[in-house]
């Protein structure tokens, strides 16, 4: 596999994508390959991603009730295009292999299964995609399980949330290679499939 590409980890929450982005990030390590695992929309101190994941998941702590589903999906696109520009673009120019822990899919599906504005999206979503400058990932991993692996407030929402997944990666794989990884065993058999993949790359 060449050095300098784009691996993407999908999925709903809580199907085991981080943990395996980690998992192969120390597997690329242990053989002297370079490397990072970069997450959208970022969790790192000091950068924008880390405060819209903060306004997200804790927004009582800012005084912010409620925020509309097509504004939070174009606050997640703001970071993504931030981390896009600072991080993943300076990464791959420098020929390492960026692991990403989630893409612009997520905005998508997230905004549409919680009813954001689909045109408005969309062109967010386009907007997007010019800070990419026409990369597309070596491989996206979609990441899938019976059932999520912490309990979630809505199970039923989860499963569309899962179910939509399913359905959009095989629109997108005729564009990029899209492969489904079942997390249904143990997380060493999940990493083993997606090394498997990565050497027919």
């Amino acid at each position: 596999m060449k050095i300098g590409e784009l691996i993407v980890f999908e999925g709903a929450d809580e199907v085991g994508k981080t943990m395996l982005a980690s998992m192969l990030a120390e597997a690329f390590g242990s053989k002297g390959i370079p490397c990072e695992v970069v997450g959208f929309p970022g969790n790192k101190v000091g950068t924008l991603g880390r405060h819209v994941n903060e306004l997200h998941h804790y927004g009582s702590r800012f005084q912010v009730d409620q925020i509309n589903p097509t504004s939070l999906q174009f606050l997640h696109i703001a970071a993504h295009i931030d981390t896009i520009d600072r991080q993943i673009l300076p990464s791959l120019a420098r020929k390492r292999i960026v692991i990403l822990d989630r893409f612009w899919w997520s905005a998508w599906i997230y905004g549409s299964v919680n009813h954001a504005n689909k045109n408005s999206l969309k062109a967010a979503i386009q907007g997007e995609a010019i800070h990419w400058h026409g990369i597309r990932p070596a491989r996206l991993f979609l990441v899938t399980a019976p059932t999520p692996f912490e309990k979630q407030s809505d199970l039923q929402k989860w499963k569309r949330i899962d179910h939509a997944y399913k359905k959009f990666a095989a629109q997108e794989k005729q564009k990029y290679p899209v492969t489904v990884i079942r997390n249904d065993s143990t997380p060493e058999e999940a990493l083993f499939q997606v090394q498997k993949h990565l050497k027919a790359l």
